[in-house]
């Protein structure tokens, strides 16, 4: 009787390690994918800045190109300083 409450003690131990250990594997992915999709999240806020950029670059261009159509081309020296401070703005300042 008595090897039996031992028995049972070995197993519940070596249970509880195995249960810890999967716990720790458990936490130590799911940091490591947060980290990941973290970094992820960096990256695609930059290309999204970028593309915000140059999006409203083209609109600039295209605006000032009909402008010009209008005016039987005549060029306009102030296209270079409106790119300029429209490219130095960020999606997060005109909302």
């Amino acid at each position: 009787m008595e090897s039996l409450e031992f028995l049972q003690q070995i197993i519940l131990t070596i249970i509880s390690g195995v249960l810890a250990l999967l716990g720790g594997v458990a936490i130590w992915y799911l940091r490591t994918r947060g980290q990941c999709i973290l970094a992820m999240k960096n990256k695609i806020d930059k290309i999204d800045k970028r593309s915000w950029r140059i999006g409203k670059a083209m609109i600039i261009v295209l605006r000032e190109i009909d402008k010009q159509t209008q005016l039987r081309h005549n060029i306009d020296p102030e296209l270079e300083d409106l790119a300029r401070e429209i490219m130095n703005e960020t999606p997060d300042d005109i909302k």
